[in-house]
């Protein structure tokens, strides 16, 4: 933004726009469909999710909703997985927002998200008929891999985090995905590849 044009702008809004305000607007909207996913039959209630937009193999099949890989990224299956993914997602967000920018940030979310759910759909499609998918992780998972990238272009730590420590956060995630039977894996390492690619093209060193 102009910095002439942000200096006439109210305190708290120049405030609100020098800070991570995609990483918020997109935890915003999390919890928003939540809300309405659960004042209208449940977020663990299968077929409720399937109407709010989660991955249904039939119905991208049949129908070809293909909207629906972009609306599972903003759905979840109760309040521990919503819960789980906000977290990572205010604690990692703001670092590759500021590492990026904030119209690349935006832009890096939705690509990754609509990626990493494709990429799913495709490897997990002998489930077709029966896997139904939903949630953040796609897009957190790409935003570990996005920061790997701009680690390894800053010699080895992009703001607080180290390589090392992004690589950990990685592993251990993914660790715990296996150990859930209802985890979907196959989305996770999509989504961390994705997020590496994209930052690719996207991330330049300052």
């Amino acid at each position: 933004m102009d910095r002439d044009l942000e200096r006439t702008l109210p305190p708290w809004l120049q405030d609100l726009l020098r800070g991570p305000f995609v990483t918020y607007f997109f935890m915003a909207v999390n919890i928003v469909l939540f809300l309405l996913v659960e004042m209208t039959g449940g977020s663990e209630n299968t077929q409720n999710m399937i109407r709010w937009g989660a991955v249904f193999g039939p119905r991208l099949i049949k129908y070809r909703e293909y909207w629906r890989f972009l609306a599972a990224a903003f759905l979840h299956f109760g309040i521990a997985h919503i819960s789980n993914n906000m977290l990572v997602l205010f604690v990692m967000g703001p670092h590759l927002e500021r590492a990026l920018g904030h119209l690349k940030f935006f832009i890096f979310y939705i690509v990754c998200a609509v990626s990493a759910n494709l990429a799913g759909f495709f490897i997990s499609f002998s489930e077709v008929d029966r896997r139904v998918s939903a949630g953040a992780s796609g897009a957190i998972f790409a935003v570990s891999g996005g920061l790997l990238w701009a680690a390894v272009r800053n010699h080895g730590r992009i703001g607080s985090l180290s390589i090392r420590q992004i690589l950990i956060y990685a592993c251990f995630s993914m660790a715990y995905g296996l150990t859930g039977a209802d985890v979907d894996n196959a989305v996770h390492a999509a989504g961390f590849a994705a997020g590496f690619l994209t930052a690719v093209f996207l991330y330049r060193r300052k």
